[in-house]
């Protein structure tokens, strides 16, 4: 009849974001938590039941006091009905990341990254990424020419899924 189906949806989110000193660390912590209550495309037309799911993500940043390492831990996991309209969000998706930086007085950084994502998690064959990176940044000749800056940057991924039939480097 050429009318598109009408999809109800609720979705309500509590975030928080704080600066903690102590232990010789200046950290940030945040974090969130969100409800989906509704229908989604991924439903049987013919059923039009409504699902509830929950998404969530928390992260702490760090730098120690008076060094040049600073860091951050991400970890995130969309529900596999956690669907509402338009928003860009991945369902049925667990995320950890780990990232380390350590700036030189010269201007010389050098950053560093371990991801580890997994998408379809509540499916029969579930994906793996997984990424290791490194990169330096600034300027790449040091006292000679500090005008002249410049990126280097080097990474693995696999990606694999349970069934082995994906397997890619």
């Amino acid at each position: 009849d050429g009318v598109a189906a009408r999809r109800r949806q609720w979705v309500s989110s509590l975030s928080g974001r704080t600066r903690v000193s102590g232990m010789m660390q200046q950290l940030t912590l945040e974090g969130e938590l969100a409800l989906f209550s509704g229908e989604h495309d991924g439903l049987p037309a013919a059923t039009q039941n409504e699902v509830s799911e929950t998404a969530w993500f928390f992260q702490l940043t760090g730098r120690p006091d008076d060094s040049p390492l600073d860091y951050r831990l991400r970890l995130e996991r969309t529900g596999q009905d956690y669907r509402p309209a338009g928003a860009p969000v991945t369902p049925d998706h667990r995320g950890y990341e780990l990232h380390a930086g350590w700036q030189q007085g010269s201007g010389i950084r050098l950053n560093g990254r371990m991801q580890s994502f997994r998408d379809g998690l509540e499916s029969a064959d579930p994906m793996d990424t997984n990424v290791l990176g490194i990169s330096l940044s600034g300027p790449l000749l040091g006292n000679l020419d500090e005008k002249i800056t410049g990126t280097l940057d080097g990474s693995y991924q696999r990606v694999s899924n349970a069934s082995e039939t994906t397997d890619s480097r």
